[in-house]
């Protein structure tokens, strides 16, 4: 094992993000700070503080993704006529103490993960995860109703979509459809995180890039230590590390090749 505060050159980092694992390799040396995580990271605030905060909410809004339970994929938006649809700040605080006040009175542990985007015009909506929002609180759109095509391509398609009446009450409108894949929607999800959305949301001013409830699962770090890389199939390889995702099996395959036992 390398010692805290010093460099350590082929070392790999494994945390366990639900039923997978994510293998990282630092390629390059890294110091190890006292209490601290071996990342590359001053390579990273090289290229620019914007793109730093970027990869870091990317990263964990994947984590946050994949270490929780979703039962739905939500799109949230803002009634024109009840809000300033311009007014991110507001949303993000009178949404929190919406499902905080939900919770008290209904006893529903709602839990969210979501990220704003921004229309054309300037306004606001966002995409995300909701968990603990139990099935009745929902009602199933129909295809017999006024619906945007998008919604009724769906419905035709076998997909069924939902309303969250409380929401749209309060907010605006709303959709809802139940997660499949958790991996699947985890991918999906972090690719809301733009470039654009950095500018739009004024990262530099120390804004957030997504909004996540309080208390979520995070990633277990199971190991650290030296590791042959050049034994491995990354999926992922840059200047400074590289990742590699696995499951149960895929990790046992890729730990024959640490340097010190596993």
């Amino acid at each position: 094992m390398v010692s805290k505060g010093a460099y350590a050159c082929d070392f790999v980092r494994v945390k366990r993000y639900g039923d997978r694992y994510k293998v990282i390799y630092f390629s390059r040396p890294v110091r190890l700070p006292d209490g601290g995580e071996a990342s590359g990271r001053r390579g990273v605030e090289a290229g620019g503080r914007a793109e730093s905060n970027l990869s870091r909410a990317r990263a964990r809004v994947q984590e946050l993704a994949l270490c929780n339970e979703w039962e739905w994929f939500a799109t949230l938006t803002l009634d024109g006529a009840r809000y300033d649809r311009h007014d991110l700040d507001k949303f993000r605080a009178d949404l929190s103490q919406w499902v905080r006040n939900q919770r008290r009175l209904r006893g529903d542990a709602v839990r969210y993960l979501i990220i704003p985007e921004q229309h054309k015009d300037g306004a606001w909506h966002m995409h995300g995860l909701i968990g603990g929002l139990p099935a009745a609180r929902l009602r199933p759109f129909e295809a017999s109703e006024h619906l945007p095509y998008s919604i009724l391509d769906q419905l035709r398609k076998g997909v069924q979509v939902y309303d969250w009446p409380a929401y749209a009450k309060k907010f605006g409108w709303v959709t809802l459809t139940a997660v499949r894949d958790r991996h699947r929607v985890a991918s999906y999800v972090t690719k809301y995180v733009t470039k654009t959305m950095t500018a739009a949301t004024g990262v530099e001013a120390g804004r957030h890039l997504y909004y996540a409830s309080r208390g979520l699962r995070e990633a277990e770090q199971i190991w650290e230590g030296g590791m042959d890389g050049a034994a491995i199939r990354w999926d992922w390889q840059g200047e400074y590390c590289k990742i590699k995702w696995v499951d149960e099996e895929g990790l046992q395959e890729v730990m024959n090749h640490a340097t010190i036992p596993y």
